[in-house]
Parts: C-alpha cells; structure tokens; sequence
C-alpha cells in the first residue's frame, strides 16, 4: 500500500491517464478508418478515444511493467486533443465554416489526422522525450512510497519499525539465550532481526 497516498494525490488523481496501449490501439484505427473509408465519413462510424483511469489507488501499486499517459505531462496530449478536433471537422465538414488555421478543407483535415496520428506514435515510442510514464517515474514525481506489507507500511506512518515475530515462545528463548546468530549472547549484544 501507498503510506502517504492521501497527503499526495490530490493532484495526479483529478488528471485524465491512459494506457500506452490503449491510446496506440485507438490511433492504428482511426488511421485505419481515415485511409480507408471510400466514401463520406460518419460521427456513428469514428473510432472513439479511450477512457481515462486511474493507474494506481492507496492499495493498488503502479502497474510495473506498463506504460501510462497523463493529460498534464508532456506534449503529447495538445497534440493529441488537435487530432481529436480534426477528426470531428473531417465528420463534421460545416465546422470548416470556423476558419482552422491547420486546415482549409476536409482533405486538409485528413492529412492533419494522418500527421498527427504518426506524430502521437513516434511520441510514444519515444522514450528520450518523457511523455509515457513508468512506477518509477510516478512514484518519484509524487513522493509515494509503496509498502507490500500492510503491517510495514502502518508501523512506518507512525514512526516506528516492526517488531519482530517469533513463532514460539521457545523461539524467543533461543533468541535471548544465544543470539539471532545462534551463538551466546553477551550483555552488550544488539539482537536485530
């Protein structure tokens, strides 16, 4: 669990995160939809986006082995609302009657899709520019700090360590007899587990 999630999270928790995954998979099929779609393009037929979700709560640990997007990191997600707007102009030609800089037409709104679909991808796949975070990243941005035992993570929020457990009471004998070591204990000994 996450010891200081609550005192943390305001923040990362309001913003909108994807899944790499997910965000690839919707630009390979709007790319899909744009090429090939012989005729007028249909709102009904578009591909639509992905939902944002959390990557991670008080009890569930950043995924270790994904990659997620948020809204507030990086450039990719300007670019990635741009080919959103695109793509609904291209549906939507009246909307041309607004005057985008980008596009003119709704072939000019095709191709600006297109761009912006290999733009977001080379984003992605780009490690060097930072866009996609990992555990690492999240957990260091935010000063989380993630605890597997619910016992460890309780004992270090209220400033202590963990006592160690012994499973018997002749366990804890031994202990104070000889030593962690096994060995005869002196008066100035330390027994650390």
């Amino acid at each position: 669990m996450y010891t200081n999630w609550s005192s943390n999270s305001a923040t990362f928790t309001t913003l909108k995160w994807y899944r790499v995954d997910t965000i690839a998979s919707f630009l390979h099929e709007l790319r899909q939809y744009i090429i090939n779609t012989p005729g007028k393009f249909s709102a009904t037929y578009l591909p639509k986006p992905p939902k944002s979700e959390l990557p991670a709560s008080v009890n569930e640990r950043f995924p270790g082995a994904e990659g997620w997007l948020c809204e507030a990191i990086g450039d990719w997600n300007a670019k990635f609302d741009c080919l959103l707007l695109a793509a609904n102009v291209m549906v939507n030609v009246n909307r041309l009657d607004r005057k985008y800089p980008e596009y003119k037409t709704a072939g000019d709104a095709e191709y600006y899709c297109i761009l912006s679909i290999n733009e977001l991808l080379h984003m992605i796949a780009s490690p060097e520019l930072g866009e996609v975070i990992k555990q690492s990243a999240f957990e260091q941005r935010y000063a989380l700090e993630w605890y597997d035992d619910a016992e460890d993570a309780k004992s270090i929020r209220l400033g202590f360590s963990r006592l160690p457990s012994f499973s018997s009471n002749d366990d804890l004998i031994s202990k104070v007899k000889n030593g962690p070591s096994g060995e005869l204990a002196h008066n100035d000994q330390k027994f650390d587990e």
